[in-house]
């Protein structure tokens, strides 16, 4: 970092971010109970099928997704953005720093190669045994994602996209690859310490256990992006049409599933195939990083 931006201290940070991560999910937490109160029936304990909920009852369950990623994540990332970092955001962030298109299309590439992988990894979590508790826990969520993807009109993809796509990329990227990441790599000097823990409580915080892995994975990549491009728009983008792309073909498709149920091993062979070419994708785009400011800690 050049020695003229000079950033909060990092325990000042983070104490603050989570002071306002606290307060924002106590909030979101709130309104979207008010919002699950308007519900006609408990879906997530399975007190009501999804296929007997309203489009009204649809969109209160989106709006309580919108507002709990919103409160939860987003507006924490803004208010420290604006309130504790002030005008040195922007290069806190690494926002100033340009992206040539070729280390777009290389993050892009990396992301798409380790899909595969990905997925297969979900195969494998769901092979685990977990305890009766955590069970409920996934039949719950699953059963609130049925209903969040289950659209009667083109009226509904709009809320879908900013609950699923938008409030979270913005919202967890801030957090934990913005600043979660970049002082837990101050701290420990090791960049790629920080995407492993980081993306380790960035699953683990989702709650969803028999899709931790693969959500891992995907924390790892969104952070091993940001280690080699410096600009936190590159993992925001991605974070975003991944999960854009998924609000789409759940619009577009019957029966879309965000993390399907898998009673096969998808192809080891393709999943070894895009591990190759990602590693090929990852290290050109890890010969491409910016040569200033080559590491985060200071």
């Amino acid at each position: 970092m050049r020695q003229d931006e000079k950033h909060p201290d990092s325990i000042v940070l983070l104490g603050l971010t989570l002071l306002f991560l606290l307060l924002g999910m106590f909030v979101g937490q709130l309104l979207a109970a008010w919002c699950s109160a308007q519900v006609s029936g408990n879906v997530f304990a399975g007190a009501v099928e999804v296929s007997a909920l309203s489009t009204a009852d649809c969109n209160w369950i989106r709006l309580s997704l919108l507002l709990t990623n919103t409160f939860a994540f987003a507006v924490p990332g803004l208010l420290v953005a604006w309130l504790v970092l002030g005008d040195q955001r922007t290069s806190f962030f690494g926002l100033h720093r340009s992206v040539p298109y070729r280390g777009w299309a290389l993050a892009a590439a990396f992301f798409v190669a380790s899909l595969p992988v990905v997925a297969y990894s979900l195969w494998w979590n769901q092979q685990l045994d977990l305890p009766e508790l955590l069970q409920g826990m996934e039949e719950g969520a699953n059963r609130l994602l049925e209903a969040i993807f289950t659209f009667d009109s083109w009226l509904e993809f709009p809320l879908t996209f900013l609950a699923v796509a938008i409030a979270p990329a913005i919202g967890e990227e801030l957090i934990f690859r913005g600043i979660l990441q970049k002082q837990l790599e101050r701290g420990t000097g090791s960049g790629w310490l920080a995407v492993l823990l980081t993306a380790a409580i960035f699953s683990a915080i989702h709650l969803q256990f028999a899709g931790f892995v693969p959500r891992f994975l995907l924390g790892v990549i969104l952070g091993a992006i940001y280690l080699w491009t410096r600009n936190l728009w590159v993992p925001i983008v991605i974070h975003l049409l991944h999960n854009g792309v998924q609000v789409t073909a759940a619009f577009a498709t019957e029966d879309y599933q965000f993390e399907p149920e898998m009673s096969e091993a998808p192809s080891a062979w393709l999943a070894l195939a895009g591990l190759v070419a990602a590693v090929a994708a990852g290290w050109l785009l890890h010969r491409a990083r910016p040569e200033e400011e080559a590491a985060f800690a200071e």
